[in-house]
């Protein structure tokens, strides 16, 4: 609709049905933006409260409370990978495997161990990485360098000599000297 081209005035009403249904809609996502949000809250308190539990038995109790939230977040279409929910379990992953919680909450568990092994992929190739770097035989001059800097910042600036091809000759030609 717009100054040129103005709504059709028959068609009101659809019109008003179509905003109802927007509005509606745009209600329905923040009621459950806000039931996730109530949700991990709980799971959070729970998973908090189950950390600092000595008793087993209350524990237990309070680790299931917040697998039951996870599970009813994961039922509200967040997905299992979530970090948010990941962050919360990642302390607890040692206790939880030992409760039996249903499907959506075991897929959580699953997530945050793919997580943590790829982590720890990671980390293992940046160590290998590491030890390929120091153990590469450096030659004297390199190795010379290297302790003269030491404790130092350099900037380093190097140039290849170009080959004498007619191509780079022409290359070179193209671009004024600014020697002398």
């Amino acid at each position: 609709m717009r100054l040129d081209d103005p709504a059709d005035p028959e068609k009101w009403l659809s019109r008003t049905e179509k905003i109802a249904e927007v509005r509606q809609s745009l209600e329905k996502k923040r009621h459950s933006e806000d039931e996730r949000r109530k949700l991990l809250n709980r799971a959070r308190y729970h998973a908090q409260e189950g950390a600092r539990r000595d008793e087993p038995r209350r524990r237990r109790g309070q680790l299931e409370a917040a697998g039951r939230a996870v599970e009813q977040i994961v039922s509200g279409g967040v997905p299992p990978s979530d970090r948010e929910i990941r962050e919360l379990l990642l302390p607890l992953l040692d206790d939880l495997p030992e409760l039996d919680f249903g499907p959506n909450m075991r897929a959580v568990l699953d997530e945050a161990d793919r997580y943590l092994e790829r982590i720890e992929a990671e980390q293992e190739r940046e160590r290998d990485q590491q030890q390929d770097a120091t153990s590469r035989k450096l030659s004297k001059t390199v190795e010379d360098a290297r302790q003269l800097l030491a404790g130092r910042v350099a900037v380093l600036v190097a140039a290849i000599r170009a080959s004498r091809s007619d191509e780079n000759s022409k290359r070179r030609s193209a671009w004024p000297s600014f020697a002398g």
